[in-house]
């Protein structure tokens, strides 16, 4: 019977709970492990907001409609548009350069070959990322991805986490914007009410008495809903400086493979 080992890390900050990576997530590349970073997992939006923002129990956070979390990944793109326009790469360029050459109809269009053979060969590159507060800038080894769109691999290192949160942070991860996710219940809402994608609160209305009906038992009821005023959120935004943050290997328990 085969027998799989595996091992995962824990990353805490400020002695909070920590963020719990899972091997899937890891890569290793030239004897240096980079870890994926994902908006929409809870556990990892949790960790970035630790010190800055208290999110409600029932709440499902993510990054990805946060400005701090988007100002990130247009870094990365960034530093990867000029490594392709030093290299004379147009057809990559297309995709990662400014919205004029994206838009260009005779612009080189990049196959799904090619980006399938970038993401089977990683490279690592290196992205600056401005300093916050008293803290000074610094460049972060991530890998190169194929797509703007794809999620960033950044070095499993304390000092680079650190730094990304920070910077984070201080471009901007409010209270809206983290649960603006599809969620049903909590934050304070009664039953049959949830928050909608686009940010507004939906509720659903109440069936019609037996009075007020057709009369006709075969009748197809449709459901109706409407749109309700949101109880306003106290803004706690604000940028927390960090004391401490570790990298902790945890050996996973062996399962069958």
């Amino acid at each position: 019977m085969p027998v799989k080992v595996e091992v995962s890390y824990a990353v805490s900050m400020n002695d909070a709970a920590p963020w719990r990576i899972k091997a899937e997530l890891l890569k290793t590349i030239e004897g240096s492990t980079f870890v994926k970073l994902r908006p929409h997992e809870e556990a990892f939006a949790r960790f970035c907001v630790q010190g800055c923002l208290e999110l409600p129990k029932k709440c499902r956070p993510s990054l990805g409609q946060c400005q701090g979390w988007k100002a990130f990944l247009q870094l990365r793109n960034s530093a990867m548009a000029q490594l392709l326009r030093a290299a004379g790469d147009d057809e990559s360029l297309s995709l990662f350069g400014n919205q004029e050459q994206r838009s260009k109809k005779n612009a080189p269009r990049v196959n799904a070959a090619k980006l399938q053979e970038i993401r089977e060969q990683p490279e690592v590159m290196e992205v600056f990322v401005p300093g916050v507060g008293d803290n000074p800038g610094m460049s972060v080894s991530t890998i190169r991805p194929a797509h703007p769109c794809d999620d960033p691999f950044v070095l499993l290192d304390a000092d680079s986490i650190e730094h990304i949160v920070l910077y984070m942070q201080g471009e901007g991860v409010d209270l809206e914007s983290i649960t603006s996710k599809r969620g049903y219940g909590g934050m304070d809402r009664q039953p049959g009410v949830w928050k909608n994608g686009n940010g507004s609160v939906v509720k659903a209305l109440e069936k019609a008495s037996d009075s007020e009906g057709s009369g006709d038992e075969g009748a197809i009821v449709k459901r109706k809903l409407r749109r309700v005023k949101p109880v306003p959120d106290e803004d706690t935004a604000g940028v927390a400086p960090s004391e401490e943050v570790r990298v902790e290997p945890t050996a996973a328990p062996i399962s069958d493979a």
